[in-house]
């Protein structure tokens, strides 16, 4: 097993069988059930006469080479067509999904597609019934998802759908690199930018909620920049851009030039949970529509921050360097001159909670020492942790000053990882996890431990009590092998960490929804609070819940006697279990986690 977490679920065995079970297509009326009825009645109103066959539909779906959809998602909206269009021709009979012969089909999509010329028997023949039809899916300004349906025959029909909008659970928003991110913004640019003329674009960034974005930041993202317009300029024709075309990125602190038009650019970074979010703007002189590129990167993305580049600190009592702290963790790196190098941060905390320092050796020798104090000199007394690096304190509000000391014989360079919580930590992701989509309020991705790959499911807590109850916040966590191994069913769960509980009192799960609300069985096996019905199997009425439910609330004692309470969203949840499943090739599991 991945030694991951130790609660593990051995669920129930299906009936058997040699192909896994249809992907769930969710309710009759989707999306996609209205997109292929509008591209249908276009479909009729320009394709179709009384002399036209009944037409062949040969759905493609989606491109492979979408950027916004991952392979599991491209599955599942496959079959969310597929199931749309064969609804709609139970009661339209202008048009029906049939199987074509491989070897045609081949052909056929190649002659649709303008890949292939010339006289054809197989095209003759279903020139006047055959129609291809594609998905596409693109991403607004605003952050939207839509969706577009185009259907095209060999004998001229061609139609498009209205474009829909994708709910957020169900399309996900993936986490890619920066570099992507770039590089469409950078296409856009280019195509804008005027021939025969010098564009010189104008760069800031800046962190949501923080102000002005560190300088090593900025650096990367002017650099990162140059080098999309550059590859951009690469990839398209110079009969579109014209070779005269001249695009500089400069910093928004460059003197002014009077070379060419100037465009204002910004980019905006928010930290969230395990990701950050950019949002890149550039503003377009005269235009009614700016350039607008934004997206999910994983926050190993940006270079950590040189410690010269941080502010001094300023306020009364403070020494060293400024030190802002955020609940999602900020990296600096340094260097110590010599054996006895010290170096001095101050931070501000605005109300009490807890603080968490991490400092780590960079060159292999000994890591750094950590001390905070108080504002009168006082060392501050950490409260435990696992981690050896990994330093807590609980404090009050005020001014406090953190020292870092070498303990190597010599100059070395040292990382520090800082966060502060009002109460709890937010929970951290294993070693070597990594996220790569999010569905409103889950997250899903894969892990690799000892050679073997896993993909998992995860949601923290919304709310929980009482305060100061607990280190690290609440979560849920789902997991499985890609591998099957020895148990094909095994699934690893964790609603909880059971050791915050009274393990005298009862544990008790309520799904609230639409319909109402219901109880859902809990127990402790492993050190986890697991939902777990007749033998290994988690219950119908915890499959449903999960499934149709918006929140997960669950109550219990603390092991001093309290009230305790925890409340999850479940808004995401159906999608998140199908994509984790989906992309660890393990769908025949999806009817042991998912019910409707």
């Amino acid at each position: 097993m991945l030694a991951v977490l130790s609660g593990v679920l051995a669920a129930a065995r299906p009936a058997a069988a040699d192909n896994p079970p249809p992907l769930d297509v969710g309710r009759p009326t989707t999306v996609q059930t209205e997109a292929v009825a509008d591209l249908w009645s276009k479909v009729k109103a320009s394709c179709i006469r009384e002399t036209t066959p009944r037409l062949i539909v040969d759905n493609a779906g989606l491109s492979r080479n979408n950027p916004y959809v991952s392979d599991p998602l491209r599955n599942l909206m496959q079959a969310k067509l597929d199931a749309a269009f064969d609804s709609l021709f139970q009661s339209e009979q202008t048009g029906w999904r049939r199987e074509i012969p491989p070897a045609d089909l081949t052909t056929l999509r190649a002659y649709v597609n303008g890949e292939a010329f010339g006289p054809n028997p197989t095209v003759d023949f279903y020139r006047d019934s055959y129609l291809f039809t594609s998905a596409n899916v693109t991403a607004t300004p605003a952050g939207q998802f839509l969706l577009t349906l185009k259907a095209q025959g060999l004998g001229g029909c061609a139609a498009q759908s209205t474009a829909f909008v994708l709910p957020e659970d169900q399309i996900g928003d993936p986490v890619e690199s920066l570099d992507s991110i770039f590089a469409r913004a950078a296409s856009e640019m280019v195509r804008q930018a005027k021939n025969g003329k010098t564009t010189v674009v104008y760069l800031s960034a800046e962190v949501e909620g923080e102000g002005e974005a560190p300088a090593r930041w900025t650096e990367s993202f002017i650099d990162q920049t140059r080098l999309a317009v550059n590859d951009a300029r690469g990839k398209m024709s110079t009969k579109v851009i014209g070779s005269e075309q001249v695009i500089k990125v400069e910093p928004v602190s460059a003197e002014p030039s009077s070379d060419g038009e100037a465009w204002n650019s910004n980019i905006k970074v928010e930290r969230k949970r395990n990701t950050y979010r950019v949002l890149v703007s550039i503003l377009l002189p005269g235009q009614s529509q700016d350039i607008v590129e934004r997206g999910l990167i994983s926050p190993d993305s940006l270079p950590p921050i040189p410690v010269e580049q941080l502010s001094d600190a300023t306020f009364t009592g403070a020494t060293g360097k400024l030190l802002i702290l955020t609940e999602e963790q900020r990296s600096v790196v340094g260097d110590f001159a010599n054996a006895t190098d010290v170096q001095d941060y101050s931070f501000r905390k605005q109300a009490p909670g807890v603080v968490e320092f991490t400092a780590a050796a960079t060159d292999g020798g000994p890591d750094p020492v950590v001390a905070v104090y108080d504002a009168d000199g006082q060392i501050l007394d950490e409260i435990p942790s696992r981690a050896p690096i990994t330093h807590r304190f609980r404090i009050g509000s005020g001014i406090y000053r953190l020292r870092i000391s070498n303990t190597n014989r010599s100059s070395a360079q040292y990382q520090l990882i800082s966060r502060e919580a009002e109460e709890s930590f937010r929970p951290l992701l294993p070693p070597g996890a990594e996220v790569k989509r999010e569905f409103r309020d889950w997250q899903t991705g894969e892990i690799f431990q000892d050679g073997r790959r896993a993909c998992f499911a995860i949601t923290p807590a919304e709310r929980w009590a009482p305060s100061n109850w607990r280190p690290i916040q609440p979560y849920i966590w789902f997991l499985v092998p890609e591998d099957a191994g020895d148990d094909p069913l095994l699934i690893e769960q964790k609603f909880d960490a059971a050791v915050y509980y009274d393990p005298q009192s009862p544990i008790s799960g309520a799904v609230f929804g639409s319909g109402g609300s219901w109880g859902i069985p809990l127990s402790v096996m492993n050190n986890q609070v697991q939902s777990l019905g007749r033998g290994d199997a988690m219950s119908i009425e915890s499959l449903e819940g999960l499934t149709q439910g918006n929140l997960l609330a669950i109550d219990g004692m603390t092991r001093d006697g309290q009230v305790a309470h925890v409340e999850y969203s479940l808004r995401g949840y159906q999608a998140a279990i199908n994509e984790m499943l989906s992309d660890c090739g393990r769908r025949e599991m999806r009817q042991l986690l998912i019910r409707r």
